[in-house]
């Protein structure tokens, strides 16, 4: 006798009154149901918590939401939802389970409302001005960031009017919607005439202040700024400025009053907080090779106008060489992108006048860098850029970047005279 499916094999048993052989068996994966007792292909069975049922069966039995296990229905508790469907329970929970008030889903005894209808009754105040609303009619701070820093507690929320008072800042906030972990995704605003322009990425938290108005304080009127969440922080976000040339940044960006603005509402930048300079990169390989050699090179002096070390945001290259397009986007120096070069080194700060030494040292270093052969960069002390910064034609271009290496002693060139030790900032 010959198979009933493959008519070629021997039979290897009767299934359903029908000759099947074992390579048939196998390969349709037949299985017994679980009420009847007839063997099926398993893709023609129900699959109930492991046991399996054919179709006529399985009408037979229904889920029970509460124990998420498979009962009769003939012993089992109905209740119609508002969406006309039945939902049933097992006798066993019936005691522990009532309908929802509102759906008439079932829910323990212990609840009102289900998990979708409790936020149409559950009332919040408005992050925003405190009036008591729905959590249903409520929506996500603009940021969606957590007020306290802490993962796993509700997201700030607004009523509708504040929400919509403050919604028309959503076009400036970077991957609100679509967000993009590579960066700002739209089009960039060149600012200001020059052949080098700095891009900044300042990074800072919000978790002391109050979101909206730190929203606010951003002007947002010149297309000159933008801002994005940075998942890399706690509870803060990530100012992106457009590419501006050093004048831009200094007299026209606003840099002093943003700065003044976010520390008064209690904006932070701790130490996981970055400031990242990205330059253009209109210069040749052998401009970015002297770069890289002369920014490895003085490390432990840039360091100090960067204000902090080296970490694994900011890492050095196992072992830097003339190979320095290898590098990784999160270097010192960072090649990878293909229109700029990042500085990553400096900590975030809303001091201005740090932001305009960091800026100023960017630019002196890539003028610096040009004028000189790789030979001499190889080999020259660092306080041979301190005195090209100080020179007359370059000074005025400079004084933050002047004063930020006086204040720290950052060997500010050829020695003339011992200076007595001050502690002063250079902030005061």
């Amino acid at each position: 006798m010959k198979c009933s499916n493959c008519f070629q094999n021997a039979v290897h048993r009767m299934l359903n009154d029908r000759p099947i052989c074992s390579a048939c068996i196998t390969h349709f994966n037949y299985v017994a149901c679980a009420g009847c007792g007839k063997y099926t292909t398993s893709w023609n069975l129900r699959n109930h918590n492991g046991t399996y049922r054919c179709g006529e069966c399985a009408e037979a039995y229904c889920y029970c939401r509460m124990c998420n296990t498979y009962v009769k229905k003939s012993s089992a508790h109905v209740t119609v939802t508002s969406s006309d469907e039945s939902e049933y329970v097992c006798s066993n929970c019936v005691t522990r389970a009532h309908p929802c008030s509102d759906c008439y889903t079932w829910i323990p005894v212990d609840t009102t409302y289900c998990s979708r209808c409790a936020p149409k009754h559950t009332q919040i105040s408005c992050a925003k001005c405190g009036e008591l609303v729905s959590l249903y009619d409520s929506h996500k701070g603009i940021l969606d960031v957590q007020s306290d820093g802490k993962s796993g507690v509700d997201r700030t929320r607004v009523c509708t009017k504040c929400y919509a008072e403050y919604s028309k800042y959503l076009d400036n906030i970077d991957g609100y919607e679509d967000s993009d972990e590579d960066g700002y995704t739209g089009d960039y605003i060149f600012k200001g005439r020059a052949k080098i322009f700095f891009g900044v990425e300042l990074e800072f938290e919000l978790a002391k202040c109050d979101e909206m108005k730190a929203i606010m304080a951003i002007d947002f009127s010149k297309n000159d700024r933008l801002i994005k969440h940075d998942g890399s922080l706690r509870s803060g976000v990530e100012l992106i400025s457009m590419p501006c040339s050093l004048r831009y940044h200094k007299q026209s960006f606003g840099w002093d009053t943003l700065c003044k603005s976010l520390k008064k509402l209690g904006c932070s930048t701790k130490e996981r907080c970055g400031l990242h300079v990205h330059m253009s990169r209109k210069i040749t390989e052998g401009h970015e090779k002297k770069l890289y050699s002369f920014t490895y090179r003085h490390m432990s002096h840039i360091s100090k106008i960067a204000g902090r070390q080296p970490s694994n945001y900011c890492h050095l290259p196992n072992d830097y060489d003339e190979e320095y397009r290898d590098t990784d986007r999160y270097e010192v120096l960072n090649f990878s992108n293909d229109n700029t070069i990042e500085f990553r080194l400096p900590k975030g700060t809303l001091e201005y006048k740090q932001i305009y030494a960091v800026l100023e040292y960017c630019d002196a270093a890539l003028r610096y860098t040009r004028s000189k052969s790789y030979a001499f960069i190889k080999t020259m002390p660092w306080e041979a850029f301190v005195d090209w910064v100080k020179k007359p034609i370059n000074k005025t271009t400079y004084p933050n970047l002047l004063k930020l290496l006086k204040s720290k002693r950052i060997r500010t060139g050829t020695p003339t005279r011992r200076t007595r030790k001050t502690s002063r900032s250079i902030y005061a």
